[in-house]
């Protein structure tokens, strides 16, 4: 039954999405939910938002769009999520389909819309990307497997294909152009009414100790290389700090790639038993000479609770290597430490480069010091250094930054620009005149 308050969603529904109480069983039911909406207006345009599969990605670029835009125009679109089972019938009932990422299945997308019957409704899709998926580094772990199930080539496809692009920086935004002219950018952004953003906290984290922290996946294991000797210096030095390093992998697989006389791939994944091969491990190596009881390393958690470890941090780092994949990495690291008021150091680079230059000029002097633009090893000790010594001073200025990114990176209070492009989109499409549109950037 639906809510008289609201005739668009059932009751449990629409409570969810008011309240923002995004816990794993809730985002469930939403998933769940708008998979097969109980309501479907034919007078509305329909958006497909479609995935391969649910990840930190898709949660940013796919589902917190969608919720933000149902519980703000919950009248405006036909809101329907595709985690990987898009089809035909999506395909037939879409005015726009929003396809997150590479992959065979959006492969298929694109094979179905080429041979789509001009008698019929045209469909507009966007391909949204967050990385440069055509050109992983020598060192990302899924490498092998993505190039070997030729997802590389898949990426390309998607960018040239597709009737537009969405993606998160300025870098991405430059690369894809050289495939297809139509590229926008949408930062990345959060809702900050989620309870794992709204955990109390007290600074320092632990009384008469400072807690420096990195937050990440297991792509990043040649920026925590680096970084260990940095906080090996800091640890050696300052008796009065501690580590946390998130985000371990909860399961290690490793995969076989098998080729049968027709050139068929097979693809076999199992868990990896030895546990000096897991990531977990790796990471610990790099940490042994650490005082046992002034550092954690902590397994990854379920995407609802994420916020947790940054509500941990005092001194939060953000240091990649400066490749071509980073540098179209976006920021939301440095902001996850921001939004619990961390002091955020940071490499100048890529997406990090972007929300430095979009700072205003007072917070941009304030912090200049901790947007480093090398990967000098003794400019990262010097600046830590220096944020350890003067904690309380960068404390106060992290205040201000905490306040900053609230509303600039706050999706409720940005989610009608993108209803407004993606309304554009569409009417203009009914008009076929999808190349035509203005430039909507939104930084």
């Amino acid at each position: 039954m639906n809510n008289t308050k609201n005739p668009y969603f059932p009751d449990e529904i629409w409570e969810i999405l008011e309240t923002h109480n995004m816990t794993e069983d809730n985002t469930k039911k939403l998933r769940e939910y708008f998979m097969n909406p109980s309501y479907y207006d034919t007078n509305r345009r329909t958006i497909i938002f479609s995935t391969p599969s649910r990840t930190g990605t898709s949660a940013f670029r796919i589902e917190l769009p969608l919720y933000a835009i149902a519980l703000h125009y919950p009248e405006k679109f036909n809101l329907i999520y595709a985690d990987n089972n898009l089809g035909p019938k999506h395909i037939q009932a879409a005015d726009l389909i929003v396809a997150h990422r590479a992959g065979h299945l959006h492969d298929q997308l694109y094979n179905i819309v080429k041979v789509w019957p001009k008698t019929s409704k045209r469909q507009v899709v966007i391909h949204d990307v967050d990385d440069s998926e055509f050109n992983l580094p020598l060192s990302h772990p899924m490498r092998t497997i993505w190039i070997a199930a030729e997802k590389d080539k898949m990426s390309i496809r998607s960018l040239k294909e597709s009737d537009l692009v969405t993606t998160t920086g300025f870098k991405l935004q430059q690369t894809f152009r050289n495939f297809n002219p139509n590229v926008y950018v949408f930062r990345n952004m959060f809702d900050w009414e989620q309870p794992q953003w709204k955990i109390e906290r007290t600074w320092p984290a632990k009384k008469d100790k400072l807690v420096i922290g990195w937050v990440g996946l297991t792509s990043h294991f040649e920026d925590i290389k680096k970084m260990a000797p940095i906080l090996k210096y800091i640890h050696d030095k300052y008796s009065n700090t501690e580590f946390i390093l998130a985000g371990m992998a909860l399961k290690d697989t490793e995969v076989t790639i098998t080729v049968d006389a027709n050139g068929n791939k097979k693809f076999d994944e199992k868990e990896v038993i030895d546990i000096t091969k897991t990531y977990r491990y790796r990471v610990s190596e790099l940490f042994k000479e650490f005082d046992k009881n002034r550092i954690q390393i902590l397994d990854a958690v379920s995407l609802e609770k994420y916020g947790e470890f940054y509500s941990k941090i005092d001194i939060g780092l953000s240091y990649v290597e400066h490749n071509v994949f980073n540098a179209c990495k976006s920021e939301i690291k440095s902001v996850e430490y921001m939004k619990y008021g961390a002091v955020s150091i940071y490499s100048k680079y890529g997406g990090y480069k972007d929300m430095y230059d979009a700072l205003p000029t007072d917070l941009k002097e304030k912090t200049h010091l901790l947007a480093i633009d090398t990967e000098n090893p003794t400019v990262w000790k010097s600046v830590l250094e220096t944020v350890v010594i003067n904690y309380d001073t960068h404390r106060e200025i992290a205040d201000e930054m905490k306040k900053y990114v609230e509303e600039k990176y706050d999706i409720n209070k940005h989610i009608d620009e993108r209803v407004s492009f993606y309304n554009d989109v569409i009417e203009k499409n009914v008009d076929k005149e999808v190349n035509k549109i203005s430039k909507i950037l939104v930084s």
